[in-house]
């Protein structure tokens, strides 16, 4: 049977994890991890250093890149603390009799330069050049040649574009792995990243739910998250956390970034279900804290998953080893890659030679076309007679097309609106009673689109300042607790006061946020009212009324009358 040894290592201590395969059941034979003598120096992070604006997608721009020789320099020398961590790890595997066996390198986040992408829709196969491509003119420190993989996203819709998360490392940072290796006793046959290994999970269907839901994973100094949709990847983020942090402390803010995550990654359904790595317990004070936010918790324990068996002396941090064994869960199968591989990245497939086929085809063409052309010539001639016409007969429908359009989409979208069934007026009194008094929110714009086919809804435009974010709480409360209007904002942004007015300087943030409207009973818009408007509501008009009450029955007429009212009805 083949075996394989998962490692990674955190700022404070190197991490192993030794298993091996029985058919598809993974069997976990030892576990094991050490301290640093010397901790390493932690690097710059990226994503999660700072919060992120709320409601604002995180797409890692400009990460955290690994230190690269300048190009046409040379590096020098071993790194220093690569050696170190690898003799440290070479002392716990000896102590503990780990055998040889491949070496799985699951890479923390700092020494990895990660870019979201967005891309045209392609086959799978086209996606390598395409990629490398796109990274090397977005990438602030990628150079052509340095190890590079991605995953496709699952896709949010039925759009043009998709989505692709991208990883590199400096050649510098892989020799420095390699180094690693060699000073453990080993040689690397994967580098993944940690980030990314816990989807091995879903790929293995070890782990199998419906719908869409957030994965995360709780380290030492970083916590990873990740949104499936159906089995399919479709967001990935980490956050590094201070490794000092207490523990009521790192439970608040890995339920922060929980929920700043759900928010993020949500699409057209909201996400309700988070799946977190631990043991049975381990996480019972965070599940009180995410049903205040419509989050349902539930702890995975990897250990005993179907398809996953433990020795006892392995099932000890349960939330740390699980990259671990998703890295291992990889090597399932013979041939198989992780779901990201340094070592062996995705590539474009070479294409067959089919050169001296495609000359003679050419050949071919030029003399079948040469002999169509001068037996149609005439016909030819006259085609391009009929062609002129036909593009002049175009410029003018293009012209008469140009002048028709935007009166078109007046009159398209006013039926849009319509069709919607929403009233205007009636939609805009209702806003404005759902939106916080001044100081706290002042409108500084609001318009609204007859029909908006970006939503396909009649929407409203509103900008605003508001004096705190809890405002704007406020105000997406308001709006969407009794479902009446959907609501689609980046969030508050914090704005620099400028002026010495009074009324400037208690607006210290502004939003902008599109409500999206649509069909409502005719009584819905009665509830905000106040009482006096509200009783006028229900009332029928008063002339109205009056006719239905005052009109009299029609009188009897006699036949013997013979006033001209009875001959006219006669007639």
């Amino acid at each position: 049977m083949a075996r394989f040894l998962a490692v990674d290592w955190d700022h404070s201590e190197v991490r192993y994890l030794y298993g091996t395969f029985s058919g598809d059941r993974l069997i976990l034979l030892k576990s094991g991890s050490a301290p640093l003598t010397a901790p390493e120096e932690p690097e710059p992070a990226g994503e999660g250093d700072e919060p992120e604006a709320d409601g604002e997608a995180a797409e890692p721009q400009e990460e955290q890149k690994p230190r690269e020789t300048p190009k046409g320099g040379r590096a020098s020398g071993k790194d220093e603390a690569s050696v170190r961590r690898g003799q440290i790890l070479k002392e716990l595997l000896r102590r503990d009799s780990v055998p040889a066996a491949p070496m799985l390198i699951c890479l923390p986040r700092d020494r990895a330069e990660l870019l979201n992408l967005s891309l045209p829709r392609l086959a799978e196969s086209e996606l390598p050049d395409i990629v490398k491509n796109q990274v090397l003119r977005d990438g602030a420190s990628y150079i052509e040649g340095q190890p590079l993989d991605f995953i496709p996203l699952a896709a949010a819709g039925e759009g043009g574009t998709g989505k692709v998360f991208s990883a590199s490392i400096s050649r510098i940072e892989l020799r420095n792995l390699r180094t690693f290796a060699s000073a453990a006793g080993r040689k690397p046959a994967r580098i993944e990243l940690r980030l990314t290994a816990p989807s091995e999970f879903v790929r293995s269907e070890r782990l199998t739910r419906d719908g869409e839901y957030l994965l995360a994973q709780e380290g030492i100094d970083e916590l990873n998250f990740a949104v499936f949709r159906d089995r399919e990847p479709v967001y990935f983020r980490t956050v590094q956390v201070d490794a000092a942090l207490d523990e009521a402390q790192r439970q608040s803010r890995l339920a922060a970034e929980i929920v700043r995550t759900v928010q993020i990654a949500a699409g057209e359904e909201p996400i309700t279900q988070v799946l977190i790595f631990g043991a049975e317990g381990e996480y019972a004070d965070l599940t009180g804290r995410l049903e205040k936010d419509g989050l349902a918790l539930e702890t995975v324990d990897p250990f005993v998953l179907p398809g996953v068996a433990a020795k006892p002396e392995v099932t000890d941090r349960a939330a740390l080893l699980a990259p671990l064994v998703g890295a291992l869960l990889a090597q399932r199968e013979k041939k198989s890659r992780p779901i990201l591989d340094f070592l062996h990245p995705r590539r474009m497939p070479k294409p067959p030679n089919y050169a001296l086929p495609f000359v003679l085809f050419l050949l071919i063409l030029a003399g079948v076309f040469a002999y169509l052309w001068h037996w149609n010539k005439k016909d030819l001639l006259r085609r391009s007679d009929e062609a002129a016409q036909l593009a002049r007969t175009l410029s003018e429908v293009q012209a008469e097309y140009g002048r028709l359009q935007p009166q078109y989409s007046v009159l398209d979208a006013a039926l849009g609106w319509d069709r919607a069934g929403v009233n205007v007026l009636d939609t805009l009194r209702d806003i404005l009673l759902r939106l916080p008094p001044a100081p706290d929110m002042l409108i500084s714009r609001m318009a609204y689109n007859q029909f908006d086919p970006m939503y396909n809804s009649p929407v409203f435009i509103l900008s605003a300042k508001i004096t705190e974010p809890q405002v704007y709480s406020r105000f997406l409360r308001n709006m969407t607790s009794d479902n009446a209007y959907r609501v689609n904002s980046r969030g508050p942004l914090q704005i620099p006061s400028a002026t010495d007015d009074e009324t400037e300087r208690l607006s210290e943030y502004s939003f902008t946020a599109v409500i999206l409207c649509g069909r409502r009973a005719p009584g819905d818009y009665l509830g905000r009212l106040p009482a006096d408007l509200r009783e006028v509501s229900n009332q029928r008009p008063e002339f109205y009324g009056q006719r239905i009450d005052q009109t009299p029955p029609p009188a009897a007429s006699s036949a013997e009358d013979g006033s001209p009212n009875d001959e006219e009805a006669a007639r």
